[in-house]
């Protein structure tokens, strides 16, 4: 991520360069290190834009500025200062971290490469989607999949009239939300061992010498697990802003169980992928915008009324041509908001939308050729072809970027 690296400096234990001192005590990250106020865009020494160089709405083509935002009710802050950093981990930091820790992939993590390997046109995508976050979260220590998400998040990028919204790699996750064993700074690490591990147990046949059991190849495994991630964040945002808040029960944001219940009832019928993305996009279109008193009456509608058909009732509302383009425009001024705007009217009302605009720009490979046409957004823009026409590629929208 750019304007967060470190220099470098002292090694600790772990064979990281020593972190700075508010954020990490004697004992690992301090509880007080989100309470540390953040130092002005500007300050950054790696070049971040002082928004006041912000004249009439136009940013600077040298500019750079960036923002974050996990969807939480931590608003959308500046990168400059946050609590996490890129981790680099050179082949010998691999090397030391299999060797002092003894990792060895669980069973059910060690069968995640079969069973995607084998066809799934029958397999529950979301069911898919909880089982390999839930296997993920619980590899590299988090308690449940739901922390493990929200200690992700997306970072906005924005240099002169270039745009980039991505979301973020697992060695940069934030330090007081991660677990004490830094095994998410070695996630390539533990795939590898995993598929060491696979090759070295796996039976060949005696005539072709292939795999007698076939397994998804390890990029394709990665890109997998980043994408599940990504999505299931998308889920979980809905339900923790627009529909836990309005139920009678099992209303406690705080719960896990609570937020994995409603999330199962609200896309349990999501069998494919086009399903689940354009049920995502369509809540987002609904709710975005509303009041906090329109919100719950929306909610309350649609749990009280319509109970397992809550999907089809959302589609037949948003499904409209012109509801989504304004929607799709509503997104577009707000980013722009943000560009134009300073770092103290950068607030809450603004945590979601990243997610939205990544949710938006996954439905894109659903549309017609005519809603192609028509599509707004400045985040999915090819940047390979140089056209300034929104075109992702088969292997972006693979890796869920």
């Amino acid at each position: 991520m750019l304007g967060l690296a470190f220099d470098g400096g002292d090694e600790d234990s772990t064979g990281f360069p020593s972190f700075p001192p508010n954020v990490f005590d004697d004992e690992g990250p301090s509880a007080l290190a989100t309470e540390t106020p953040l130092p002005p865009v500007g300050d950054s020494p790696n070049g971040a834009l002082d928004l006041s160089e912000v004249v009439d709405g136009q940013v600077p083509d040298s500019a750079l500025f960036e923002f974050w935002s996990n969807g939480s009710a931590d608003g959308l802050r500046t990168t400059t200062g946050l609590p996490f950093k890129p981790v680099v981990v050179t082949p010998q930091r691999r090397r030391e971290f299999l060797e002092t820790t003894n990792y060895a992939p669980s069973s059910h993590f060690h069968s995640l490469p079969f069973v995607w390997q084998m066809k799934q046109k029958k397999a529950h995508y979301v069911g898919d989607i909880v089982y390999g976050v839930t296997v993920t979260a619980e590899e590299m220590g988090f308690r449940s999949p739901i922390p493990y998400v929200r200690s992700r998040g997306w970072v906005y990028k924005v240099k002169g009239k270039g745009t980039s919204l991505k979301y973020k790699r697992l060695s940069q996750v934030e330090f007081e939300r991660s677990p004490s064993n830094y095994y998410h700074f070695h996630f390539k690490a533990m795939v590898k061992k995993l598929y060491d591990v696979i090759k070295r147990d796996g039976k060949k046949d005696i005539y072709k010498g292939l795999d007698m059991v076939r397994f998804l190849k390890q990029a394709s495994f990665e890109g997998r697990l980043h994408r599940y991630a990504q999505q299931f964040h998308f889920g979980v945002l809905i339900v923790d802003w627009f529909f836990i808040p309005h139920a009678t029960t099992h209303n406690d944001p705080t719960s896990d169980d609570d937020i994995l219940y409603w999330f199962k009832r609200l896309f349990v019928h999501c069998r494919r992928s086009k399903d689940y993305l354009l049920l995502i996009n369509n809540i987002n279109s609904l709710f975005h915008g509303l009041d906090g008193d329109c919100q719950k009456e929306l909610a309350t509608d649609l749990m009280t009324n319509y109970g397992d058909c809550i999907r089809d009732e959302v589609n037949r509302r948003a499904n409209r041509v012109e509801h989504q383009l304004q929607y799709q425009l509503r997104l577009e001024e707000s980013l722009k908001e943000i560009q134009r705007g300073s770092r103290s009217n950068v607030g809450t009302r603004k945590e979601l939308l990243f997610a939205c605009c990544k949710a938006r720009d996954m439905t894109y490979v659903f549309l017609s050729d005519e809603e192609k046409e028509r599509f707004h957004s400045s985040t999915r823009e090819s940047k390979e072809d140089g056209s300034g026409k929104a075109g992702v590629g088969r292997k972006k929208r693979a890796d869920g970027e």
